[in-house]
């Protein structure tokens, strides 16, 4: 199954390791034990080095992602006209098998990813913020305000205004207690 993973000319060299190690166990030559523990850290640092998940052994290294540069890369661009398409081309993949292993390991597609990152970036400028609605959609990514106001209510459950006014009445009765609780004191 190792082999299988490899490229000819590191088969060769992880056969040589494993000859080396053959006959230094048969021999058993003043310095074997070490000699062996050292081959053998350098079979498990091969194998670190070179694990694949059972979908990636096939796979080119070229087109194998990093998943945490990957997940970076998208944070890091949301805002701008970000598709499928043009990811998968960077990390050297075709847009369905990309879609198939992001959708494995993240449980969700690459566009409710998006969706899902640019609602919360949405929600922390509404809070925080005194832009429009419109600003904010176009802030996140969007370039189409239907799109926006359908997507942050399918995963809110209330339109982004909705929403800002919400967060206003929450803030204000927290202020409101806060203001509250310090006159109780004060009276005390």
């Amino acid at each position: 199954a190792i082999a299988s993973q490899c490229g000819p000319d590191t088969y060769t060299k992880l056969c040589g390791v494993l000859q080396t190690a053959y006959r230094e166990y048969q021999n058993k030559g003043e310095g074997s034990d070490e000699l062996l523990r050292s081959l053998l850290e350098v079979l498990l640092i091969w194998l670190i080095r070179n694990r694949r998940t059972p979908e990636e052994a096939g796979v080119p290294r070229e087109r194998r992602v990093a998943l945490p540069e990957l997940l970076d890369y998208i944070n890091s661009h949301y805002t701008e006209p970000l598709r499928l398409y043009d990811v998968a081309e960077r990390y050297h993949y075709s847009p369905n098998p990309f879609s198939k292993m992001f959708r494995k390991r993240f449980g969700m597609t690459f566009t409710d990813y998006l969706h899902k990152k640019r609602v919360e970036a949405a929600k922390e400028r509404l809070k925080l913020s005194t832009d429009t609605v419109s600003d904010i959609c176009r802030a996140v990514g969007y370039t189409n305000s239907n799109e926006f106001y359908r997507v942050f209510r399918a995963q809110v459950g209330m339109t982004p205004v909705e929403y800002r006014r919400k967060k206003e009445a929450d803030r204000l009765r927290g202020d409101l207690s806060f203001t509250e609780k310090a006159v109780d004191k004060s009276d005390s």
